[in-house]
């Protein structure tokens, strides 16, 4: 029964030579999301993105109160990458200050770690 488990993999540090990042943002619609998300996934900007579900986000812009629904994205990517990574998402986006919050990884399973580096 054993033989049909998946082997568990290791645990591993982030990089110390090109650390591994999550960045978080938003998007004003699915299909605005999703067309970011493709563009620096097919341009080799960034190894995952993700398109999550709706949110409301509240919050002060020029003075003004805002409570607007907006849908998550993020993004899997090498620090190496990240420059490039957010002109080009700043190219895409149509908001004037896109939220672009850059997570360095504490760890990483070693098998994603791998395909992290290997994708990009």
């Amino acid at each position: 029964m054993m033989s049909n488990m998946k082997k568990s993999a290791d645990i591993v540090e982030v990089s110390q030579r090109d650390p591994e990042l999550v960045v978080l943002s938003t998007a004003p619609d699915r299909n605005c999301a999703e067309r970011i998300a493709e563009a620096l996934v097919r341009e080799n900007l960034v190894s995952c993105a993700q398109v999550g579900g709706e949110i409301k986000s509240f919050y002060v812009w020029e003075g003004k109160f805002f409570a607007e629904t907006e849908v998550k994205i993020s993004l899997k990517l090498l620090k190496s990458r990240q420059e490039d990574a957010f002109k080009r998402f700043q190219s895409l986006h149509p908001y004037e200050c896109p939220q672009w919050v850059s997570l360095k990884a504490d760890s990483l399973s070693e098998d994603y770690a791998r395909w992290l580096h290997g994708a990009l």
